[in-house]
């Protein structure tokens, strides 16, 4: 059941119209105006400056001040602070910082201090707790994602309304966040590619606590060293293989193309990756790493209807390609394509600190990708990223298909389980009995041609349900003809591998 959140005075949620419609969207929360004597039946009240509500057996956020003006800030985070774990002892820059503080406000909690100055106040404990803040959330323009509002330099005036909101829309379970650094282009042909050492590779990871994908070439599994497969069975829960294109050719997955030919496309580099498995007993990711971070929407249907679990793609380059942005587009979890295929966020190495905490508050995974070259100093470069990922709180660092299936959040009410599914498959186990379940697609709701299946299985001492969102249209890829051949990708790996090669072989790096 969805909660009931009242904006006092009424006029400001008509002010806000838009971003109180994304919001409602987000958690499954409905608005309503209200005057500050009517409160009855509300499960929270945001009261705007000037606004005092009468109060209920509910939490209330209280704006101070006004809109936030230019200015760069410090924003420090209390560490001891009842505010999320991700955040907790954090310093983060703010461009868009009040002038004043709520230093006069009655006594409470410091949950966030600007230069020094309380902006963000927790009030008592328990279902009535009140909190106070000093910036006032703005209106959203006509198309503008509501993520725009949470990134570095602006997240100020946002960031303690999805706080409260959160607490109010609270009972979801959900997995822990998710990790992975992955490595663009690297095939199994031996112990090494470039300045990779899959050994050494392992090794880091074991020590510092991290997983590491190769997003490799469909192309390139026609061949792979067994010892090497064997390395990565033996380590499977330190290194793993998902899918980098098909042949990796320049712009291979945003080139117009009729819809047979781009199922050929995503046919052929399924068909490729099952023979591998089949060949060497080595699972490889159902998720596709776009190369050059570039993919056209019919190419991501195809994606979808041969059978992938998700596109692992730049989020700025997926705004590129959707031809009408959603209000939540790199807000959830994971986002889905207007043909339903979940899309999850690819993060560069050297993506700043403050983008990854705000990421991580969102629960959005934290894929950190790059090539061989960036770890040609060694490996401590992920180590240190490890260690500011692991210090987030419970992280899982795993294979792509694994995190891919880590998008949604579930709930259970009187053998009702409610789940709230951002990937393609989810499995739940609860040792609660589940009668029926309820499948929401948050957001803009179920696109069309998707069906949902559910399925209850009854164990020994739990119960499972399994949930997938499925194209109406799907194809099976072992009976799609595969793409007319060509001498170039071909040419054209063999001369990128060679070059991966050598640069390493230059510094001493390469072994066998």
């Amino acid at each position: 059941m969805g909660r009931k959140v009242g904006v006092v005075p009424a006029r400001e949620l008509a002010r806000r119209a838009n971003l109180f419609r994304a919001l409602g969207a987000a958690f499954d929360i409905t608005f309503e105006g209200r005057e500050a004597a009517a409160t009855a039946g509300l499960d929270g009240v945001i009261a705007f400056p000037g606004a005092h509500p009468k109060p209920g057996p509910f939490a209330i956020l209280h704006v101070i001040g006004p809109v936030a003006k230019d200015g760069e800030a410090e924003v420090r985070f209390g560490g001891d602070a009842p505010v999320d774990r991700v955040l907790r002892g954090r310093t983060m820059i703010e461009s868009r910082a009040p002038a004043g503080s709520l230093a006069a406000q009655p006594q409470g909690i410091v949950l966030a201090s600007c230069n020094g100055r309380p902006v963000w106040l927790a009030h008592g404990l328990g279902p009535n707790q009140s909190f106070s803040v000093l910036l006032a959330p703005e209106e959203l323009a006509r198309g503008e994602p509501l993520a725009d509002r949470l990134r570095p330099g602006r997240f100020l005036a946002l960031l303690p309304l999805i706080e409260f909101l959160r607490n109010i829309d609270g009972g979801w379970t959900q997995p822990p966040l998710r990790a992975a650094f992955i490595f663009d282009d690297p095939n199994l042909h031996s112990g090494s590619y470039g300045h990779i050492d899959y050994r050494r590779l392992a090794a880091q990871a074991r020590r510092s606590g991290f997983h590491a994908v190769m997003a490799t070439i469909p192309h390139d599994l026609t061949f792979a060293s067994r010892p090497v497969v064997e390395l990565f069975i033996r380590e499977r829960e330190l290194l793993s293989l998902t899918i980098h294109g098909n042949d990796h050719v320049s712009q291979e997955l945003l080139r117009e193309r009729t819809e047979n030919e781009s199922l050929a496309l995503a046919a052929q580099a399924l068909v490729r990756t099952v023979r591998f498995e089949k060949r060497t007993g080595l699972e490889v990711s159902r998720v596709m790493c776009a190369p050059f971070e570039v993919c056209s929407e019919q190419t991501m249907r195809a994606v979808f209807r041969t059978g992938f679990e998700a596109l692992a793609i730049e989020q700025v380059q997926l705004r590129a390609a959707m031809a009408e942005l959603d209000s939540l587009l790199g807000f959830l979890p994971a986002d889905r394509a207007n043909n339903g295929l979940p899309v999850v966020p690819r993060h560069r190495l050297d993506t700043p600190v403050d983008q990854l905490v705000l990421s991580a508050f969102l629960r959005r995974p934290l894929f950190l990708y790059g090539h061989h070259a960036d770890v040609a100093r060694g490996y401590e470069r992920l180590a240190g990223i490890a260690d500011l990922v692991n210090s987030f709180g419970d992280v899982s660092w795993a294979p792509l298909s694994a995190a891919a299936r880590g998008s949604y959040a579930w709930r259970l009410d009187d053998g009702v389980m409610t789940v709230r599914l951002h990937g393609r498959v989810a499995s739940i186990e609860t040792p609660e009995p589940v009668g029926r379940v309820v499948v929401r697609l948050p957001g803009s709701g179920m696109p069309a041609g998707l069906d949902v299946a559910t399925e209850i299985t009854s164990l020994a001492d739990a119960h499972r349900v399994r949930v997938e969102v499925r194209p109406r249209d799907p194809v099976d890829a072992a009976l799609v003809a595969a793409p007319r051949w060509s001498p170039w990708p071909t040419l054209r790996r063999t001369a990128t591998e060679l070059r991966d090669r050598a640069s390493a072989a230059a510094v001493g790096n390469l072994w066998r």
